[in-house]
């Protein structure tokens, strides 16, 4: 799902919720340097078989210094 210093460090995170659910903590990370870091969220079309679709959206980001 996205990669810290060009490696991907999470490969699926399961977004799956049997009803509408808001800013879930879907994935943290701890330890960085304190410099510049730039995140990239990718929508890879798989799916939880429970799943009637691939949508996926970011509701909420948090920052933690």
């Amino acid at each position: 799902m996205d990669a810290i210093y060009g490696v991907l460090d999470q490969g699926n995170i399961n977004l799956f919720a049997p009803s509408v659910t808001k800013q879930v903590v879907a994935y943290a990370k701890t330890g960085l340097s304190n410099a510049s870091h730039t995140i990239k969220i990718v929508n890879k079309g798989t799916k939880n078989p429970s799943s009637s679709g691939t949508f996926a959206s970011v509701d909420a980001f948090e920052y933690a210094n």
